[in-house]
Formats: structure tokens, C-alpha cells, sequence
């Protein structure tokens, strides 16, 4: 143990006694993308050894930019990838691989973590994820990054302001940029996996932890920490966990070959002329009438203005949700 932890070991911030408590504290990881799979590897190298990935998506040529994998694990389950490589790392850790998506049913497997990390790339998961740990008293980190920016804050329920505190309302899908629309430079995502690496074995170790909303941009190097308060009204924080109880967006399979109905939890009113802009810049996108027709690698996905969307040539529900998060975010 010592050996192989002696370099972080000798900084101080971190005893032998408290490596060893580390080693044992439960962490589970959703979202094995741009953040999720950079900050496994991270936390592993750290000392984690008891870890859960959650993803429901594949590896993609576009990925290798910026994420933990390599050209031999394209097409293959993320988290399957994932877990192959972190036990390539250290072999015994343990490590649970979850093909899946988060709702109702998958996310007590988050029940007896001791912190939960957000690689997710959508809010709708987010606010379902807050009320689940804010019920559950589970900390978690907030985590998202776009373009050369990232956004980050520590949620620990009973201390700090949690989620749904500074994000009230969820907005209409399409209005948020994504990696289609904006693009990220991987040293934006690499810097913001760091950051919550660090705070998340500050967490786990009851060492001072931030409570602000931080926010970086890995071009200009500016730096922002935002006081963030607890709303008086905020329904998690007051025992209202709503997000429990609403629908989430549905994949329904259709007749014939790899298609799906994407559905929307709620009815949204998508500036499609708007987006179809944003995503000209990385993708093929072709306007018929109010349909945009987009071709994301292999996936077809016409999408239109109350959110609906069909998507072709998708493995499973899960790819289809997923390819759709990464047109509009949800």
C-alpha cells in the first residue's frame, strides 16, 4: 500500500491512516464520458478501490479525443471498456461495470455509496440524482463541461446548498450548448476531473471541502468561485423530492431495424432553426419543413419543435437516449 501511494503520501495532505480509510469508501461514477472516464482513472490512481461506473452508451471514434479509451474498445460498452482498462491499472480494486441508464429502477444502486460523482451530460438526470442524494443524505459533486469551460460544486445534504438550489428550473432542451453545438477542448475536461478528484477525497476524508460554484476556462485561465446559498424555498432541500416522482424522457422502440421514439418527460417548444445552426458547425444537418434531419456517425435522428425525436440505427434504448443528450441535452 504504502509503495505504491508513497509520492501522494509525502505531500502531507494525505497520511498512511487516511490512504488506508480511503481505500474503503464506496464511490459509484455516472456518465463514463469526457468527465466520468478521465475522473475513474483519476480516483483509482488515487487509491479508490471500491467503485461503480454507470453509463448507457458506446465507445465512438469522436470519444478518443478526450476520453479513457482506445480505438480497439469503439463499439463496445463504455463502462465495459472502462472497467477492463481500470483493472488493467489495479487489479484488485473492485470495480462494478453498469450498462444502463439512471431511473427509477437503476439508481438504487447508488443507495449505499458513499459519494456520487457526476459524468453526465444532461440536467434532467442531474435533478433527478440531486433528490435521490438529498433524500438519501449521499454527497455529491455537480461536474459539467463545454467549449473551454467548466462548471463544478460540491453537494454534501444538511451542509451545503444542493442542486436544485442554484439551478430552480430546468430549461427547455436545445437552449443549453452540448459537445455537438459548442464542442470541448480535452484539456477542459481533464483540468475539471482533477478539480473533482481532489474534492472528492477531501469529501470522503471529512477534510474542508468548497462550497462555492466554481468555474474555470481552461483558454483564458480565468477562474470564478461563486457564493451559493441554500434557497428557503428549495424543494429538495425542504423533503420535497419531485424529480422522483415525474416521467423522464422515454425510448420506445418502433417496427424495423434499430429505430427508436425519443419522448420527452415534458412538452418543450425547441428553436429549431436555432439549433440546427449550432449543430451545422460539427454535424450534417438537413431542414424539411419543422423536421431537422441530423446524421451523428452512424445515428440518424429527426427531431422535432415539441422534442420528439426518431433516431435509426441505435443499438438500444439506452443509445437512442444517449445520442439524443448529445443533440439537445437531456
Amino acid at each position: 500500500m504504502f509503495e505504491r501511494y508513497s509520492r501522494q503520501i509525502a505531500t502531507g495532505k494525505i497520511s498512511l491512516k487516511e490512504q488506508n480509510a480511503f481505500a474503503k469508501e464506496k464511490i459509484a461514477i455516472i456518465g463514463l464520458g469526457a468527465i466520468g472516464s478521465p475522473l475513474a482513472v483519476l480516483l483509482l490512481r488515487l487509491g479508490a478501490k471500491n467503485i461503480i461506473i454507470i453509463d448507457r452508451d458506446f465507445v465512438e471514434l469522436s470519444n478518443l479525443q478526450r476520453q479513457s479509451y482506445v480505438e480497439e474498445d469503439i463499439g463496445n460498452p463504455k463502462a465495459e471498456a472502462l472497467k477492463k482498462h481500470l483493472l488493467e491499472i489495479d487489479s484488485s480494486a473492485k470495480i462494478i461495470a453498469v450498462v444502463a441508464d439512471i431511473d427509477k429502477e437503476t439508481i438504487k444502486i447508488l443507495k449505499n455509496q458513499d459519494l456520487v460523482l457526476d459524468g453526465t451530460d444532461n440536467m434532467e438526470t442531474r435533478f433527478f440524482v440531486n433528490d435521490f442524494c438529498m433524500k438519501n443524505r449521499i454527497p455529491w459533486i455537480y461536474a459539467a463541461a463545454i467549449g473551454t469551460t467548466v462548471t463544478t460544486m460540491n453537494i454534501v445534504p444538511g451542509k451545503t446548498a444542493c442542486f436544485e438550489c442554484v439551478f430552480e428550473k430546468e430549461l427547455t432542451p436545445g437552449i443549453l450548448d452540448t459537445c455537438e453545438t459548442a464542442g470541448i477542448l480535452n484539456s477542459t475536461n481533464t483540468h475539471l476531473a482533477a478539480y473533482v478528484a481532489v474534492e472528492a477525497i477531501k469529501i470522503l476524508l471529512g477534510k474542508k471541502i468548497s462550497e462555492c460554484l466554481y468555474y474555470h476556462d481552461s483558454w483564458t485561465h480565468k477562474t470564478t468561485a461563486a457564493e451559493v446559498k441554500k434557497r428557503k424555498n428549495c424543494n429538495a432541500c425542504n423533503g420535497k423530492y419531485l424529480h422522483l416522482q415525474e416521467k423522464k424522457t422515454e425510448s420506445v422502440a418502433l417496427c424495423g431495424s434499430n429505430s427508436y421514439h425519443i419522448k420527452p418527460a415534458k412538452i418543450v417548444n425547441i428553436d429549431l432553426e436555432a439549433l440546427a445552426g449550432k449543430l451545422k458547425k460539427t454535424l450534417v444537418v438537413e431542414t424539411k419543413g419543422s423536421i431537422i434531419h441530423i446524421t451523428l456517425e452512424n445515428t440518424k435522428i429527426s427531431l422535432f419543435a415539441d422534442g420528439r425525436a426518431i433516431i435509426k440505427n441505435a443499438k438500444s434504448p439506452q443509445q437512442a437516449k444517449a445520442a439524443y443528450a448529445r443533440i439537445i441535452g437531456i
